[in-house]
């Protein structure tokens, strides 16, 4: 290390030129003058290149260019081998999760076309090809692979013979495995699609990646690794340069006098992938800043620093609901959240007990918030089917419930007036994945259970399946997320106030694929008590749902879009008649998404408060699921001229809520081992451009 001062907390004095001379100002007279030079920002260390595999690649991209373009690249002659052999290599970094993620991709081959793809599933990698109509691949087990190092990997399209075939290393270590066919007869391989690289963590699980028009050899290929190289060594400078404004560089080092990447975290959202800047914050409070330094071989060394920021807070905050091995669960997904009458915030999800996958022994769990979603409480079981799964919850607050005790007799508060209100929560019974139920070699059951104190204690659990299922359909699922409860002047007007609905899914007969689905509606005018299925809506691949009541009285469903038009966008259809028939299904051009469940919510309503103001909320991504981003219409989801992002980083399934103090909620996974929480209010969700008028809200 060379002699510097690393500091572990912030400088907060003016005066610092004795440790960054030139730089800032210092006031040395009695005029209480400040005099601030030019900041002169510190040069990086100098090193060799580092020859890192063969330099002939077509193209090269690194991971701060990928995000620059939106994780892709467009379609190029070089990106389509034609009848010829193509490599393609890249460092990666492999997921702290099971389940499948993509990684690179040109063409959907999952839909059939032409192209090429690299993809993760339950601890294997994958590279894949469909050539005039076949599949082939090469696979190789990383579960040994640590998801805090970076590796390296290989890819090779070899049509050099009359024989092709797939080859893939990570590592310099060549598969020897196959899913599909592990050869094909050589053929055409173009395809007009861009190709599109699935990132994590705001960016950076992708690195290097570079295209090559041949058969890389094994010594290219081992000529990516380098066993005995070190990583560097890193620490974190900062300075004060008055108010919210600080000066940040590293003091690093790499033993072998290779150039140096850097990537900062400022704790804000803010990246940065220099050495040196200087960066404001727009709030006070307490910083983590985090520096990963990596050199030509992404050896990496990751440092950080916690600071306080003077100034008033931000009004968004983040916390972590759920955390994967945390308790008696390898993994949480799934999340669900809605607020009890006293204000609590009850966060539900799916507990898998030995892995992130969709089936096996899952439960549903629950943690509690008293305090808008800063702290949570202990996990508490609510749903279990043994060695089976109980999933796919939904839940929703019953204002308007008259509580009773066992003699039927009205259960007072403090003041005399009867208790109001109970927590509803729906959920499946599965005794197989959604293939198996779909092909009727397994089953799914609805359940129901109730609470009147708010989720601290909970009813028997209740079969509805028969009253909620439709008949001779095999699977039904409850909405991904919150249902609601009816309260516009309109649904008053139809006598149907209080009702409590819910947007599902089921499987048409014949459909053994448990993703094409249809949705439909049922619901409860009695508090649950009975059921009343609504009609389908027919003819279209719709998958997971939520439901929103919109001022006028329609009900809006929006869904996780299969249809053959969907390109990537939300399907949105709206009944006017309380799910008895439907409108035409449209795909709507401003929610992309990269196919997942998504969340929709009323904030606002004219007649109550002072207009109306609907909530999205998903990874607003067409490339991969990424840029968890929460939008806001004015007019009843015609428009979302309101949009602002949560993370750039990984992000899945979510769900919106209104906190007591009308901040604005939203659960969300971080697809990579958190469901984690943030909350914020108008005026940040609008950068300053809207807040509540409390005076017109009614009481």
């Amino acid at each position: 290390m060379r002699d510097v001062n690393v500091y572990k907390k912030t400088i907060l004095a003016v005066c610092v030129a004795a440790v960054l001379p030139l730089m800032v100002g210092c006031d040395n007279d009695d005029d209480n003058t400040v005099v601030q030079p030019p900041i002169e920002l510190p040069k990086p260390p100098t090193g060799t290149p580092g020859e890192v595999g063969p330099g002939d690649a077509l193209h090269s991209f690194t991971s701060a260019v990928l995000f620059e373009q939106d994780n892709q690249i467009a379609d190029h002659d070089d990106l389509d081998p034609g009848t010829g052999s193509m490599s393609l290599s890249f460092f990666f970094k492999a997921p702290a999760t099971s389940g499948t993620h993509q990684v690179v991709r040109k063409g959907n081959l999952t839909g059939g076309d032409t192209g090429y793809n690299v993809f993760i599933a339950n601890d294997f990698i994958y590279f894949r090809s469909n050539i005039a109509g076949v599949k082939s691949d090469a696979k190789l087990s990383i579960s040994d692979l640590s998801p805090d190092s970076w590796h390296h990997f290989v890819g090779v399209i070899n049509q050099d013979s009359d024989t092709g075939k797939m080859e893939l290393w990570v590592d310099g270590v060549k598969a020897t495995e196959h899913h599909e066919g592990p050869s094909f007869t050589p053929a055409e391989l173009n395809t007009p699609d861009a190709v599109i690289v699935t990132q994590n963590d705001g960016g950076q699980v992708i690195d290097d990646l570079r295209f090559f028009n041949r058969v890389l050899t094994q010594a290219e290929v081992d000529s990516f690794v380098n066993e005995s190289n070190q990583p560097p060594e890193a620490a974190i400078i900062s300075s004060s340069l008055g108010g919210k404004k600080f000066l940040f560089y590293g003091d690093v080092s790499d033993p072998e006098g290779e150039e140096m990447t850097y990537r900062w975290d400022m704790g804000d959202g803010t990246i940065y992938n220099s050495f040196s800047f200087e960066h404001e914050y727009q709030y006070g409070g307490r910083y983590t800043v985090k520096l990963a330094v990596s050199d030509p071989w992404r050896a990496e060394t990751i440092v950080e620093q916690s600071f306080e920021v003077e100034g008033e807070p931000s009004p968004y905050y983040e916390s972590v609901a759920y955390r994967h091995g945390e308790g008696a669960y390898a993994c949480y997904r799934i999340p669900t959240i809605v607020k009890s009458g006293n204000g609590d915030l009850l966060a539900f999800a799916e507990g898998r007990t030995s892995s992130c996958a969709d089936h096996g022994n899952i439960d549903v769990v629950m943690r509690r918030s008293t305090d808008n979603g800063k702290t949570w409480g202990a996990i508490e079981q609510i749903a279990d089917f043994g060695d089976k799964a109980a999933q796919n919850m939904s839940a929703v607050y019953d204002e308007f419930y008259p509580q009773v005790d066992t003699d039927n007799n009205p259960i007072l508060d403090e003041h005399g007036n009867q208790k109001m209100g109970q927590m509803v929560l729906v959920w499946n019974n599965a005794d197989g994945n959604e293939h198996q139920v779909a092909s009727e070699l397994a089953e799914r059951r609805a359940m129901l259970i109730t609470s009147l104190d708010h989720g601290e204690t909970w009813s028997a659990e209740r079969d509805i399946t028969d009253a909620v299922r439709i008949p001779d359909q095999t699977m039904h699922i409850p909405p991904t997320g919150h249902a609601i409860q009816l309260t516009t002047p309109q649904a008053e007007t139809d006598g149907v106030h209080g009702r409590l609905f819910f947007a599902g899914q089921y499987s048409p007969e014949g459909q053994t694929s448990g993703v094409y689905n249809q949705n439909y509606a049922f619901w409860s005018d009695d508090h649950g008590e009975t059921w009343v299925r609504g009609t389908q809506i027919l003819g279209e691949n719709l998958n997971e749902v939520q439901a929103v009541e919109l001022a006028n009285g329609h009900i809006m469903f929006n869904s996780r879009n299969y249809r053959p038009t969907a390109n990537k966008r939300r399907a949105v259809t709206i009944t006017e008649d309380y799910g008895v028939s439907y409108g035409p299904t449209v795909d709507d051009d401003e929610l992309i998404t990269p196919t997942v469940a998504s969340t929709i919510l009323r904030y606002t309503r004219e007649d109550m408060h002072d207009k109306n103001r609907l909530l999205f909320a998903n990874p607003a991504s067409t490339s991969g699921r990424q840029n968890m981003t929460v939008r806001m219409s004015y007019d009843e989801g015609e428009n979302w001229t309101v949009s602002r992002n949560i993370t750039t980083g990984p992000s899945a399934y979510s769900d919106l809520v209104i906190q007591e103090d009308m901040n604005i909620g939203l659960l969300w996974e971080d697809n990579v081992d958190e469901i984690r929480y943030s909350s914020f209010d108008l005026e940040w969700l609008t950068e300053g451009k809207d807040t509540l008028d409390l005076s017109k809200f009614k009481k």
